[in-house]
């Protein structure tokens, strides 16, 4: 178990060095079926925890983003499915997704920033807005 908590860390970390656009090595993801599940998981918490810094400790959760949720998922194993088949290639099936929900967490947390800084009445607009911008670049 250890180990495979281990292997989660080691994705997330390399996944934030992804998303920051730093250098990752091949050898820095753990790649096996337990850390896709994982990470989904993780994907999912972080999910529910963004929802709840945007719109306030309120907020009820709709049983509709399960669905939506697992939508998203098999929709990146279908596009890594068709990727390894046509490239001939089939530990993309597992290592794509595993790539892309790595670096998720902190995208999905930058998401939740400019909704955190508009919630401050002193903070000028125009912060707010870099921040929006810098995001969709």
């Amino acid at each position: 178990m250890s180990a495979t908590l281990r292997g989660l860390a080691a994705n997330l970390l390399a996944g934030a060095r992804l998303a920051l656009f730093l250098p990752v090595g091949r050898t820095a993801f753990r790649l096996d079926a337990a850390q896709l599940v994982l990470l989904a998981v993780v994907s999912s918490l972080v999910d529910v925890g963004v929802d709840w810094l945007r719109y306030g400790p309120d907020v009820v959760l709709d049983q509709a983003a399960f669905g939506s949720e697992l939508t998203g998922f098999a929709l990146l194993l279908l596009i890594a499915t068709l990727l390894a088949w046509a490239l001939g290639e089939a530990a993309l099936v597992v290592a794509l997704p595993i790539v892309v929900l790595s670096a998720l967490p902190l995208l999905q947390l930058a998401h939740a920033l400019p909704r955190v800084l508009a919630g401050d009445p002193e903070r000028p607009e125009w912060i707010v807005e870099a921040v929006r911008w810098v995001l969709l670049a």
